[in-house]
C-alpha cells in the first residue's frame, strides 16, 4: 500500500497577511511526519517535514523546506488527538507555533522569487580585461 500524495493548504496568518508578504500566496505541506510515545501518547508525531511555497500575482513561485519536532509532553489525554484522525491543517498549526512568526521562510521564498524574475548573471569576460 502505497501512500497517498501529500495535499496541499493555502492559509494566510498574521505574518503572511502583513503587508511585507501580502503580496504572495502560500501554501503548506506536510511531506512526512515521525511518531514515537511521547508524553505517555501512543503514536504521537515528534517529528515534521513540511514544505511551505510562496507563488507572486505572476504566478512565479518558490518553496522553502524545514523540519520542526513536536512533542506530546505536557498534552492531557482529552486535548490528545489520535494519529488516525489528525487532520494536516492542524499538524501545520502546530509547526506556526513552533516557528513563532519567524520571517526566515517566507525570506527564502521572496530571495527564490527574486532570482527568477532579476536572475543574477555571471559574468566572465570583463570589459576592461585585454
Amino acid at each position: 500500500m502505497t501512500d497517498p500524495a501529500p495535499q496541499s493548504y493555502t492559509t494566510q496568518d498574521a505574518l503572511d497577511a502583513s503587508s511585507d508578504w501580502s503580496h504572495l500566496t502560500f501554501t503548506w505541506e506536510i511531506t512526512q511526519v515521525k511518531t514515537s510515545t511521547s508524553g505517555g501518547h501512543a503514536r504521537a508525531i515528534t517529528q515534521t517535514y513540511w514544505r511551505k511555497t510562496g507563488t507572486d500575482s505572476n504566478g512565479n513561485s518558490a518553496s522553502f523546506g524545514g523540519a520542526t519536532p513536536l512533542s506530546a509532553e505536557g498534552v492531557s489525554s482529552d486535548d490528545f488527538v489520535d494519529f488516525t484522525a489528525l487532520p494536516e491543517a492542524t499538524v501545520i498549526g502546530w509547526i506556526k507555533d513552533q516557528l513563532g512568526g519567524s520571517s526566515h521562510p517566507n525570506e527564502v521564498i521572496q530571495k527564490g522569487i527574486d532570482e527568477q524574475t532579476n536572475p543574477v548573471t555571471e559574468e566572465e569576460t570583463l570589459p576592461w580585461s585585454a
